[in-house]
């Protein structure tokens, strides 16, 4: 919204599916800005637009270096590289700690330039980088390249090609789990392949219907109050699995 004299302009921004702006326009003169990009992010503006800073992957483009603010760090799309060191870089050693969203930028985004939170495909919970960015990713089988044990602490190695960076935020993807968690007969029943596949049916259903998220229940809540590490090994470890399972759009 932006003040025009003594009124207010509504201005509204179009994003593909990689979060990039691409049309801009307003309530009183329509389209004002349209913007193209090559794949690592290079500007190819159709219609230049200079009150819309926010472009590719909606980042800010800080227009004196010509590079884009990750709040981690800064991006160059000239060179299609970071302009310093991941700080948790050792996590992806096969890649150097300069390259963007591991040399595709047709399929992934960076959200703030680091590393999320991680979680196998069978639900397991795997860790925190410990930065509060609410991302959240779900690692294929077979990922895990090594790890090593230092202070107690397991540091674990992935192949990044076979991670996957979810849609929805972490704190969002916990509530939807424990509403899986709290509708299913979890609190009845032992933990089971029939227990699994019932969260697997109720997370698939419920992502074809948004409105059936949220309801909550003593179940939903238990499962809240366990930390993500406690949830491994048990039934609340389905709920997480079913989840990630509808989020990456996999068969029931």
């Amino acid at each position: 919204m932006i003040k025009s004299g003594s009124s207010w302009n509504y201005e509204y921004t179009l994003t593909d599916h990689l979060g990039n702006n691409r049309v801009t326009f307003d309530q009183k003169s329509g389209k004002v800005g349209e913007d193209d990009y090559y794949p690592f992010g290079l500007n190819t503006h159709r219609q230049a637009y200079a009150g819309n800073k926010y472009l590719y992957n909606k980042k800010e483009l800080q227009e004196e270096l010509s590079q884009y603010d990750y709040g981690a760090r800064f991006y160059d799309p000239v060179i299609a590289r970071w302009t310093s060191v991941d700080p948790l870089a050792e996590q992806g050693r096969r890649w150097s700690p300069y390259t963007y969203v591991f040399n595709n930028p047709m399929t992934f985004v960076d959200p703030n330039g680091m590393w999320g939170d991680y979680y196998g495909m069978n639900g397991q919970y795997y860790g925190s980088d410990g930065k509060n960015d609410n991302a959240v990713y779900a690692v294929q089988d077979g990922a895990q390249k090594g790890q090593k044990v230092a202070d107690g602490k397991v540091t674990r190695y992935f192949d990044h090609s076979k991670v996957t960076k979810l849609a929805i935020g972490h704190d969002e993807f916990q509530k939807r789990a424990a509403t899986v968690y709290g509708e299913s007969s979890a609190s009845l029943v032992n933990q089971s392949q029939e227990l699994k596949n019932e969260m697997f049916a109720i997370a698939s259903v419920h992502e074809r219907n948004d409105l059936a998220y949220g309801k909550g229940n003593d179940a939903a809540e238990a499962f809240m109050d366990a930390s993500p590490s406690e949830r491994n090994g048990t039934k609340k470890q389905f709920a997480v699995a079913a989840e990630i399972n509808a989020q990456t759009g996999g068969k029931i």
